[in-house]
């Protein structure tokens, strides 16, 4: 295992603003830390530089504790896992799989076990004779994973691998990997876009924008406790309902906030369990979407105001107007830099 260190770490292309810009981060030792952002973030960059794959433009990093400013990639003791597989085309899996073990110089029957290891570990002991083009797109997924794992490294990197495949072998291997995880006792250092990658298989979550760390944390701090308004806004399915307080007449009155917000599946229908300090809204259904047991809402509270909610299991709602509520606790409020702020409860003022 190992940790991995950023100290004003930043990189620039040509003469363009930098990617990213003073950035400093620590990743835990034996995390399965997740990347995620929209294109552009600077995520799959970084990623590159701890490989050694791209060249910073200033700062340090550190992998275990030590400066890679004058190690080679293959001196990292790291594997990579890419977009595309990269596997070797005229090379049999078992042989894409030995290629780096042998630039290893690992001994013939070392190799042979771990090759063995890996391949029942993924699922391809019956595959080994055959080449990626008979295979299917998991497959040759697993075959970019059991070539990573083969090597024992002490870190590994992985660039969007999922995003090539459909959804239903996505979920699958997100399935495998959080598996490996687990049995290989290693770090992990993961980029993606999808959210739900992101928030089923992190220990970890580095949200990041513009080069920058707009939250990091566990998956339910990320969710429940947003730092800011993009971080709000970027998570979550339909993202969090934010809005202005002084749209509101019944918000709660929080010190300093601006803006408040609450997640769509966080609403309730029952009057008779609305407590003080809980924030009660009404509207008008616009649309509705039914999803097996779940059903979206599109409603309008006010002229200026439309919010999503969510309902589990519930019978549908008419189209009409539409009373509902959202306890205190479910709130956010945000100053007017759209920065959390942390709250007590009811009657903050």
């Amino acid at each position: 295992m190992a940790a991995i260190k950023f100290e004003k770490l930043t990189k620039a292309y040509d003469h363009n603003a930098p990617v990213i810009q003073n950035l400093d981060l620590e990743i835990e030792e034996g995390s399965f830390t997740v990347l995620l952002g929209a294109s552009g973030c600077g995520k799959s960059t970084l990623l590159r530089i701890v490989a050694g794959l791209e060249e910073k433009t200033a700062g340090t990093v550190y992998i275990g504790g030590e400066d890679m400013e004058n190690v080679e990639p293959g001196d990292r003791h790291i594997s990579m896992v890419f977009q595309n597989y990269a596997l070797y085309p005229t090379m049999t899996v078992y042989d894409n799989i030995d290629f780096g073990l042998k630039n290893m110089k690992v001994p013939v029957d070392e190799r042979k076990r771990r090759i063995a290891d890996v391949a029942e570990a993924v699922g391809l002991s019956d595959f080994l004779d055959r080449k990626p083009k008979n295979l299917s797109g998991g497959q040759r997924q697993r075959v970019a994973l059991a070539r990573a794992i083969a090597k024992e490294p002490q870190l590994f990197l992985m660039d969007e691998p999922l995003s090539n495949l459909d959804a239903k072998l996505r979920a699958q291997i997100r399935t495998d990997l959080i598996e490996l995880y687990r049995k290989l006792n290693t770090t992990f250092v993961y980029v993606t876009h999808d959210q739900i990658e992101a928030l089923s298989m992190g220990t970890t979550i580095i949200l990041l924008r513009g080069g920058e760390v707009q939250h990091m944390g566990s998956p339910t701090e990320i969710y429940e406790r947003p730092a800011n308004i993009y971080t709000a806004k970027f998570i979550g399915s339909p993202p969090m309902n934010v809005f202005d307080v002084a749209h509101l007449t019944s918000a709660p009155q929080v010190l300093g906030a601006k803006h408040i917000g609450f997640r769509p599946e966080k609403i309730f229908l029952d009057k008779s369990a609305v407590q003080d300090g809980d924030l009660t809204l009404h509207g008008d259904i616009l649309a509705r979407e039914l999803l097996g047991d779940q059903i979206l809402y599109k409603v309008k509270i006010n002229p200026v105001t439309i919010v999503n909610i969510k309902t589990f299991n519930e019978q549908p709602l008419d189209y009409g107007h539409i009373e509902f509520y959202i306890k205190a606790q479910h709130l956010s409020f945000f100053d007017d830099r759209e920065r959390r702020i942390d709250w007590g409860g009811i009657n903050e003022i």
